[in-house]
């Protein structure tokens, strides 16, 4: 709905405005991966599911939704607007959300963040522990906003 709101009124849209839907993308992101990687509200939510004999709501997807649609945006406003993209440092916003997405993706794969490593420093040597069917369905659903991130 933003996305079509944007489209329909670019032309009209001030500045601020922009940056409104902007902050909205983003809160919708923030919001919906804070939910799915809430464990007791998802167990929470599973068991009512049970209860009323109901399919477990779709967050992973709303999350991969949400991070999907932010990235298109973000990539529509540089290409619509490079003036107001510079000003407003959208790219650098783009970029952040790819790192984000990344991180989750590495966070949930079980694998640690690495942060640059000084010159002659060595790796170190870490077990790796195989994953379980949960976390495999959840990197597979994930996948395909990792590959749009990396695009």
């Amino acid at each position: 709905a933003l996305m079509d709101l944007y489209k329909t009124h670019r032309e009209s849209l001030t500045p601020l405005s922009v940056m409104i839907l902007l902050e909205t993308f983003s809160s919708i992101c923030h919001h919906a991966h804070e939910m799915n990687s809430h464990a007791i509200l998802q167990e929470k939510l599973h068991k009512v599911c049970l209860i009323l004999e109901v399919s477990d709501p779709p967050s992973l997807h709303l999350e991969n939704d949400s991070y999907q649609n932010y990235l298109k945006f973000l990539q529509t406003l540089i290409d619509d607007n490079p003036s107001l993209s510079e000003d407003r440092g959208i790219e650098l916003q783009l970029v952040a959300a790819c790192e984000k997405i990344l991180e989750i993706y590495l966070d949930c794969a079980g694998l640690p963040i690495q942060n640059q490593q000084l010159p002659g420093d060595r790796p170190k040597a870490k077990w790796v522990i195989p994953l379980g069917t949960i976390k495999k369905e959840e990197l597979a659903a994930r996948t395909s906003l990792v590959v749009s991130t990396l695009q």
